[in-house]
């Protein structure tokens, strides 16, 4: 059987990122322009990758964020869960252990 899942934050921000440079490097390569005003353009197109990418780094950072305090959160109430049945479990045996079960030949 195959897996069949969306693309996730990272893959579509690295997808439109490796688009425009390419996109940019194409552009450049094919619009005739003194060298002077390449230099320009390639200033100017890396300045709007580089914030694009700095976009990207934030969005990434509060995705990872959340999923990072979700997990927390669920590690947390599962470690409760466990506490909680364990020390019952103990409370449980400390009283089979103090008060046992009386045989019916005792009465």
């Amino acid at each position: 059987m195959s897996e069949n899942r969306g693309s996730t934050a990272i893959e579509v921000t690295l997808a439109f990122l490796l688009g425009s440079v390419v996109g940019a490097g194409l552009a450049l390569l094919f619009a005739p322009a003194s060298g002077e005003e390449t230099r320009r353009k390639i200033r100017e197109t890396s300045g709007r990758l580089k914030d694009r990418v700095r976009e990207g780094a934030e969005e990434w950072r509060g995705t990872v964020g959340e999923g990072l305090g979700k997990a927390k959160e669920g590690v947390k109430g599962f470690v409760e869960d466990k506490r909680t049945r364990s020390h019952a479990a103990v409370s449980a045996a400390k009283e089979a252990w103090q008060n046992p079960p009386k045989s019916e030949g005792e009465a």
